[in-house]
């Protein structure tokens, strides 16, 4: 089961990121179907949260930003998008 869930659009893409059975971070992409679960992060984490602007990200199109957390501290990184 998936809990959390927070979303990021890009153009015709949703990404779905979430907190996974096992509590790792994880992301699904829906563009007319999902595309499966990606897990980005193995552990025990939480409060997954994507961030995607057009005009105010510098690396707005090749990437969405996410912060996530242990429950302790906060953790960021990337998920790269592909350009297909």
């Amino acid at each position: 089961a998936t809990t959390e869930p927070a979303i990021a659009i890009v153009g015709t893409n949703v990404y779905m990121f979430y907190q996974n059975s096992a509590n790792d971070i994880a992301y699904d992409k829906y563009n007319g179907s999902w595309s499966g679960e990606t897990t980005l992060e193995t552990g025990t984490y939480r409060d997954t949260k994507p961030k995607w602007a057009e005009f105010n990200d510098s690396q707005q199109a090749t990437q969405i930003d996410y912060l996530f957390s242990d429950g302790t501290d906060i953790y960021w990184n990337k998920l790269a998008l592909t350009t297909s």
